[in-house]
């Protein structure tokens, strides 16, 4: 990247670790060679071709099939067969992916073929390496927050300090509002209207955020950073332990109260 990911300039000085929020979905989708269902009708899959290097081998060339969700991860198997040489999936990753509806399916006696896509906030392009660079350059806690904004993925805690001795705190990330019919956390069914994202994302004012916090003290090692038991899961409900932010927090409490 250019510019500097984690550091200080002459006036701030930041820090990174990973929020960890719930931006991925898979979607169980009916697919043909050339199509997929969604709300009873059929739409054109998307198709691109990508050649793929190999070191030492010949290139590989590969077609990407899409539905609206994002790239069919269940046509990594032929991917795979083609590429032995690579280690380019977890060992049976693809096998499992291309397994997942296929017994519901055939229990149900449908028709279509089953492929599994992908909804990830980082395929879709967001101005973050823009967000770093206005990071690089901020002075004081108003533009640290106006630069982190644009920063899309992957979600992070962002400490802050400056040298008129203040300290924050800034959640970034796109984090996607789900429909209705998805909570996130199994497979989706890609072909109901209403398990798809809706095209709306957790507003950037509302991500958790704060400045000189009472304690004096601000520490992040992935744990939650809201209150899983007060608050609904909007970020995720799979968050860190939180060993590591408590050993963080109980030497800094000794030095604050000596």
């Amino acid at each position: 990247m250019p510019g500097v990911v984690i550091g200080h300039n002459r006036d701030i000085a930041w820090g990174f670790t990973n929020l960890g929020p719930d931006v991925t979905d898979l979607y169980v989708e009916r697919v043909s060679d050339d199509g997929w269902q969604y709300d009873g009708k059929t739409r054109p899959l998307t198709k691109r071709d990508e050649t793929i290097k190999v070191r030492g081998g010949d290139p590989v060339d590969i077609t990407v099939r899409s539905t609206d969700h994002g790239p069919l991860l269940s046509d990594l198997v032929a991917v795979d067969e083609r590429l032995k040489q690579v280690d380019l999936t977890d060992d049976g990753l693809a096998e499992q992916v291309a397994e997942v509806g296929k017994d519901d399916a055939e229990a149900a006696g449908d028709p279509w073929d089953v492929g599994v896509a992908l909804s990830w906030t980082a395929l879709q392009p967001h101005p973050t390496a823009d967000a770093l660079l206005a990071l690089d350059l901020a002075t004081d806690w108003t533009s640290f927050r106006a630069a982190l904004k644009d920063f899309a993925a992957p979600g992070q805690n962002v400490v802050y300090a400056d040298t008129q001795g203040h300290i924050g705190y800034q959640a970034t990330g796109l984090v996607p509002i789900r429909g209705r019919g998805n909570d996130g956390r199994t497979p989706a069914a890609g072909w109901l209207p209403d398990t798809g994202w809706t095209g709306r994302f957790v507003p950037y004012d509302a991500l958790p955020h704060v400045l000189d916090p009472e304690s004096g003290i601000i520490a992040t090692a992935n744990q939650a950073v809201i209150d899983p038991r007060r608050y609904p899961p909007f970020l995720t409900d799979d968050w860190d332990q939180g060993y590591r932010s408590t050993r963080i927090n109980e030497p800094a409490r000794g030095r604050r109260r000596a």
